[in-house]
């Protein structure tokens, strides 16, 4: 007998990890919009379940539901003792401004892009990244936004931003001959 949505009753009938089973199904039968409502219902009750957090995110993006995302993505850091750089960089993804490209310099995308420079030093995207986030915040973090660049230019980045942010950082410290 059917007892209608999950989500419309007091006491859930079924379990987080059973309506996870059941959406990711969904989602992999093509149908998204489902999948995206279990998942907005299980993501609330995950609890640290990450397999739920995963398939909240899986379906999040299926429907380009942003704040599913963010909040699935949020999840499945809490829930991980040590978080995949794949994670990290979902979050980086959904946090980056589709239109303008603009880089968001809150505490969560610093530290995010942080655990993304430490798990892959050699990719220049990340202290790029990290730059320019920092030199937003501005203040103190000046010093490490030059120094993020600085390894950017000398991995070989070949784009201007770099170069810009390096030498605006560095006459803001004082340091016109470095600029």
């Amino acid at each position: 007998k059917w007892l209608g949505p999950v989500s419309n009753r007091a006491t859930p009938v079924y379990s987080v990890g059973a309506t996870t089973r059941a959406g990711d199904y969904l989602r992999r039968r093509g149908m998204s919009n489902a999948a995206a409502i279990l998942a907005r219902d299980v993501v609330k009750r995950a609890r640290g379940l990450l397999p739920a957090y995963i398939f909240g995110l899986r379906a999040a993006i299926a429907v380009k539901d942003k704040a599913l995302g963010l909040d699935s993505v949020r999840g499945a850091l809490r829930s991980s003792t040590r978080p995949l750089p794949r994670i990290y960089e979902r979050l980086v993804n959904l946090k980056v401004d589709e239109n303008t490209r603009e880089i968001e310099s809150d505490a969560e995308m610093v530290n995010a892009l942080r655990a993304l420079r430490m798990a892959d030093p050699g990719n220049r995207l990340w202290p790029q990244m990290l730059g320019a986030a920092r030199f937003q915040r501005g203040g103190w973090e000046f010093t490490d936004s030059l120094s993020q660049m600085t390894d950017a230019i000398k991995n070989g980045a070949t784009n201007r931003m770099p170069y810009l942010l390096a030498a605006e950082a560095a006459r803001a410290l004082g340091n016109p001959v470095k600029a």
